[in-house]
């Protein structure tokens, strides 16, 4: 097996003749976990969807533990082992919290399962969604459709159904996106601990949040990785301060923090 959980090797793709993605090359190791940083525009939310299956490269490859998975469907690079999250909640909204995660746990136990149905009536599906629902703090909030829970509470139940089936690769887009300072506190906290030995790629604009939670952090500029590195080096990186973080080399010391 691949050392990478995650390679990329000279990903292209154009949208009617637009180049959006130039030669991308990325490699993410087991068990790491990587922040993909960029201007709107750079190309993160193609690079995601060709990742999980969503588009299909103009050229180049696609390599999960050592598989090339282009041209996979999303369902069966899913079963493969990987998992994502959306910019926009995709729950179901009008089934309750515990329907949610019982359709997602049952193809953990019974492979091939294709319906919830009553699927939390088995017992061995209920103690796995007990499990969730105490990690993900939502405990009490099992009978509430989906639809009904707070923002932040939608955002962690995505994050569950993410990780509930098993996937050891996880691409988490804007994980933090319209929470409130503590609430995006309380979901680094959530994201760090339940993705323990699971290989995790993020996209987010949150800084704090980045260089938090990230091992490496990888900028994309005009469909091109401009640097990958520690978020120290990435701190440091004249190129990186001037293109995307808006900032002078002379204003940030060697901690990150403004002179």
């Amino acid at each position: 097996m691949s050392t990478w959980a995650l390679e990329l090797k000279e990903l292209h793709h154009q949208f009617a003749g637009t180049q959006v993605l130039q030669g991308v090359n990325l490699q993410v190791c087991q068990g790491e976990r990587l922040a993909l940083i960029g201007p709107n525009g750079a190309g993160k939310s193609t690079l995601f969807n060709l990742i999980s299956g969503e588009l299909q490269p103009t050229r180049g490859h696609i390599e999960l533990n050592g598989q090339r998975i282009e041209g996979w469907s999303t369902a069966r690079i899913h079963r493969a082992g990987l998992a994502r999250s959306f910019q926009v909640s995709r729950l179901f909204g009008g089934l309750t919290v515990t329907d949610n995660l019982a359709s997602c746990l049952l193809w953990q136990v019974q492979p091939g399962y294709r319906c919830c149905g009553r699927s939390q009536q088995r017992q061995d599906v209920q103690a796995l969604v007990s499990h969730w629902m105490q990690r993900l703090d939502l405990v009490g909030r099992g009978a509430m459709r989906a639809e009904q829970l707070s923002y932040a509470e939608q955002r962690r139940l995505e994050l569950g159904l993410a990780l509930a089936g098993g996937a050891q690769v996880v691409l988490l887009d804007e994980p933090t996106a319209g929470m409130s300072r503590q609430e995006a506190r309380q979901a680094v906290e959530l994201i760090r601990e339940i993705t323990v030995g699971r290989t995790l790629v993020m996209v987010e604009h949150d800084m704090d949040v980045v260089f938090d939670l990230a091992d490496r952090v990888a900028v994309l500029d005009q469909g091109r990785i401009l640097a990958c590195a520690t978020p120290v080096e990435i701190r440091a990186n004249e190129e990186v301060q001037q293109a995307y973080l808006g900032l002078q080399p002379p204003r940030l010391n060697p901690g990150g923090a403004h002179a």
